[in-house]
């Protein structure tokens, strides 16, 4: 939760002076997904974040079911706006090059990682400037509520706009190695790049500190990469965050925070937010919209 406290306009974490319920049909809105909570935010057209909202998923509701629930229950989502996003941290997906990826072939590749069960679809969201494709599974259900409530709304997997976000990061460091955490409860996302070159790209599980750095320093030396020379940024949404970013500070000189690149973000740090734990959202909007 931002540290702010709810704003009792709309119960929500932060609403800027700038929104206009006036401008509703002109706002974008991304509705970030997990099981645990659903972090709803407002933009406009100049990328600004006019409102922050956190749903709790308090009664462990299905992703499914608590999405209908607050669709129906919350005043604001009832709404029209000019878009919907709703972005996704699917467990089942992999990376493939656009051009072995033909037209329905999703399901096809995941099967020879995963299984796909009968509940589930597969989407494809394109990383343009890498000409990749993420690939990922999604509840049938989950994509059925959200097509009702939302009927023109993108589906996104998280990794696929952050690896937008951390590939122009990279480009900052030609030379160099650059890499990205993205830490979840039991879970991490890891992608490296090397001179703005995707070299690893892979969501891992851990249950300890102990677990999260020794899959780090493996994958880095699988790289050969020294630790010396590996620039490392880190977000997330873990109870253990700041216990794992001393750790990932201790054994990485190069650390360093998130890059206030893009105004909206100098203007949320200055307000008090914390942006390692927004980081997902806001770059998956910023990435999207950025000229």
């Amino acid at each position: 939760m931002i540290v702010l406290g709810k704003s009792s306009r709309f119960n929500a974490d932060f609403v800027s002076p700038l929104f206009d319920p006036k401008y509703f049909s002109v706002y974008r809105v991304v509705l970030n997904l997990n099981e645990k909570s659903f972090l709803l935010s407002i933009f406009n057209t100049n990328g600004e974040i006019l409102l922050i909202k956190t749903f709790l998923n308090i009664n462990q509701y299905e992703i499914a079911d608590f999405l209908g629930k607050i669709c129906f229950e919350d005043e604001l989502l009832k709404n029209k706006f000019a878009s919907w996003e709703i972005i996704l941290n699917s467990k089942k997906w992999m990376l493939v090059p656009s051009e072995f990826l033909p037209d329905g072939s999703e399901q096809a590749y995941l099967e020879q990682l995963f299984r796909i069960g009968s509940n589930e679809v597969c989407l494809r969201n394109m990383i343009k400037p890498l000409s990749l494709n993420i690939i990922y599974t999604i509840d049938s259900e989950l994509q059925k509520k959200a097509q009702y409530y939302f009927p023109d709304v993108d589906i996104r997997h998280s990794i696929a706009s952050s690896i937008l976000h951390y590939y122009k990061s990279a480009t900052f460091q030609p030379t160099g190695y650059f890499a990205a955490l993205e830490i979840y409860e039991n879970s991490f996302n890891y992608v490296v790049f090397n001179a703005g070159n995707l070299l690893y790209a892979n969501q891992l599980q851990f249950d300890t500190p102990d677990d999260f750095l020794y899959n780090i320093i493996l994958i880095n030396n699988a790289l050969s990469i020294n630790e010396k020379n590996l620039e490392i940024i880190m977000t997330g949404i873990n109870n253990q965050f700041n216990e794992l970013k001393l750790i990932i500070q201790e054994h990485y000189p190069l650390y360093r925070e998130i890059p206030n690149i893009y105004a909206p973000q100098i203007a949320l740090e200055q307000q008090g937010f914390k942006l390692s734990q927004y980081a997902p959202l806001i770059f998956h909007y910023l990435e999207n919209n950025k000229k």
